[in-house]
């Protein structure tokens, strides 16, 4: 799995950003900024490696039935696409964070993209995506300073 790859690399556009295992990155910005597809091509790059638990857009039924994906189907990098969306309440954003960030204290590689300010915090590193596709790598979120 992971430890079998030398190197783990982000492409955002036309630049790759090299991370390592363990961290959870996300990724912010605007709609239609293209944050959806750094995800799948990333999935599509590492397929064996990676759980791609999809967008909130779908109904809450299925929503709740990608994220429990993460826990029968164990993965070294999952990627969350807008995990706590506007389609859940509160309390089942509050427990799917949870359960992100237990992912993550396990020592597993999380890529998420969100609007979620809650969510950002969980981050070891932010980046954000505008909308003239370019990019900020703020480089350490807030959990390093929490």
């Amino acid at each position: 799995m992971i430890e079998k790859i030398k190197k783990i690399e982000l492409r955002i556009f036309d630049v790759r950003i090299r991370f390592k295992k363990g961290d959870f990155i996300a990724i912010h910005g605007d709609a239609n900024t293209g944050k959806s597809p750094i995800l799948r091509d990333f999935s599509r790059e590492y397929p064996e490696e990676t759980c791609f638990i999809i967008r909130d857009d779908v109904p809450h039924i299925q929503h709740r039935v990608n994220v429990l994906k993460a826990i029968v189907k164990p993965s070294e990098i999952y990627l969350l696409d807008e995990p706590t969306g506007h389609s859940l309440d509160r309390e089942d954003r509050m427990k799917i964070l949870a359960l992100i960030k237990e992912l993550h204290d396990q020592g597993k590689t999380i890529i998420m993209t969100t609007h979620d300010l809650a969510a950002i915090e969980l981050a070891t590193r932010i980046i954000e995506i505008m909308e003239d596709k370019t990019f900020i790598d703020h480089g350490l979120g807030l959990h390093h300073i929490l």
